[in-house]
């Protein structure tokens, strides 16, 4: 290693942390596909486990997050997609 290759890996600097608040997640005003899953899955459960209706579960979890995100947009909330 040459001297001024030693001299300039000694130099780096290392930059300072933000001091503030840790940001908050990011609002997406769409359910992700984890949401939509998720909540699927919970209808499916309530329907008793009967296969058969997976279009049905995943359209209806779809239209039913989009209108809670829909609302809590319009309210200002963060959306709670726990169902």
């Amino acid at each position: 290693m040459t001297t001024s290759t030693k001299h300039r890996s000694q130099r780096r600097t290392r930059r300072a942390l933000p001091t503030g608040p840790a940001p908050q997640a990011a609002f997406h005003p769409h359910p992700t596909h984890d949401d939509i899953a998720a909540r699927a899955y919970e209808l499916f459960v309530r329907r008793g486990g009967r296969h058969g209706q997976d279009w049905e579960d995943w359209l209806l979890a779809e239209r039913e997050l989009a209108a809670s995100g829909s609302r809590q947009r319009l309210s200002g909330d963060q959306p709670d997609y726990a169902g």
